[in-house]
């Protein structure tokens, strides 16, 4: 069985699918993920390490909000919230990091795009970071609002 061989190699099976009456395949993922900051490292490793520089500018403006943020990494995207999630980021492609925000009842306009099915659902607005001088004022004014509309 392939799910055997590959399972030494650290990674197993998550997924059958049927192609046709002939064909499937396996989706296959790592057996085992990082924790903690190693997650994140994980998510800005490989091609991605130069978008760390636009989340830790990210990080920086968050945590100044105030002592109640918690920052907690997940498989496919790093939340921020507080006592509910109030922002995502995710490492998208190789030049980009996607910003998503809880901001309802705002409307999208510039740079804040609707967060179509980008996120956890409940993420309303997306932002397409490339660089860290993209985390302007505006940003940080975009990221308070949603914080504060967690509290």
């Amino acid at each position: 069985m392939l799910w055997r061989a590959v399972e030494p190699a650290g990674y197993q099976a998550v997924m059958q699918v049927s192609l046709d009456d002939t064909w499937s395949a396996l989706r296959f993922k790592p057996a085992t993920l990082p924790t903690g900051e190693a997650l994140v490292d994980w998510h800005f490793s490989g091609n991605k390490t130069g978008l760390r520089v636009i989340y830790d500018k990210l990080v920086n403006a968050v945590n100044a909000f105030g002592q109640d943020v918690r920052i907690k990494p997940r498989q496919s995207y790093i939340v921020f919230g507080r006592r509910v999630h109030f922002a995502l980021a995710a490492p998208s492609t190789p030049n980009r990091l996607d910003l998503g925000l809880r901001l309802p009842g705002v409307e999208p306009v510039g740079r804040l795009q609707p967060a179509g099915s980008f996120g956890s659902g409940s993420v309303t607005h997306r932002l397409a970071l490339t660089s860290p001088e993209q985390v302007d004022q505006e940003v940080c004014d975009w990221l308070q609002a949603a914080y504060q509309a967690a509290g």
